[in-house]
């Protein structure tokens, strides 16, 4: 294993540290000499830092070969290849929209975002927000805890994530219950939260189990076409890992 590689598992420890991680002002990234784009495996890195992860041997089949490829490009702000709202055709990626990265259970979704931050942490990418460089990283947090701050109350949470955090990582969505009450007043916690962030100059990333359609019914029109907009949809797929 190269040295560069054995840092680059290194890191993965590092990464459980997530923090949010303050970015962008109009998503334009940082692109500078010195990141290790072209002196890198990066299948090698995935399957070696995603069995860091893990604990166990992590196997890229063939069919998710592609996605994590585009994956780490985007992190590098490199060009790449998401899939269309079909899901059949390739679209150029945008380096800088979110992610909507889709699959069902056990398929590496989770494994994936870590690796990214794992990476990110390593390189040390910069990405810029209100005229000053920052580092990009984010907080991991399931849509379903958004719903339990706003039943706890702890509305300033649900504000900040709205509007104030430049980019996060928003797993499992679609799996949090749709509607959530606290002193009376309804409000579709995550629904508000895309749609305000989808108006915001903001990086978010996300993961889900459900098929683009079954997103555009949980969600509807308002929030759907701002997943198709500010979002590059990139597809794993495969059996649950765990099961194997």
């Amino acid at each position: 294993m190269s040295e560069r590689l054995e840092l680059l598992k290194q890191s993965v420890s590092r990464s459980a540290e997530r923090t949010d991680g303050a970015i962008r002002k109009s998503l334009m990234r940082e692109t500078r000499e010195g990141y290790g784009y072209e002196k890198l495996d990066f299948l090698e890195y995935a399957q070696e830092v995603g069995s860091e992860i893990l604990g166990y041997d992590y196997v890229i089949d063939e069919d998710n070969k592609a996605t994590i490829l585009n994956a780490i490009k985007w992190l590098y702000n490199q060009p790449f290849i998401a899939v269309d709202e079909t899901m059949t055709g390739a679209v150029e990626g945008d380096p800088s929209k979110g992610l909507l990265i889709t699959g069902d259970t056990g398929t590496g979704k989770t494994t994936l975002i870590r690796m990214l931050y794992a990476l990110s942490q390593f390189e040390e990418f910069q990405v810029f927000s209100m005229g000053k460089a920052h580092p990009l990283l984010w907080r991991e947090r399931r849509a379903e805890e958004w719903v339990f701050n706003y039943l706890a109350g702890d509305i300033s949470s649900i504000k900040e994530i709205m509007y104030e955090v430049p980019v996060t990582c928003i797993q499992d969505l679609g799996t949090e219950p749709k509607e959530a009450v606290y002193m009376g007043t309804r409000m579709k916690v995550l629904k508000q939260i895309i749609e305000a962030r989808g108006d915001l100059p903001m990086l978010t990333i996300i993961t889900t189990n459900l098929s683009l359609k079954k997103l555009e019914e949980r969600y509807e029109d308002r929030v759907y076409s701002r997943i198709l907009g500010n979002y590059n949809i990139l597809p794993l797929v495969g059996k649950d890992r765990r099961l194997q």
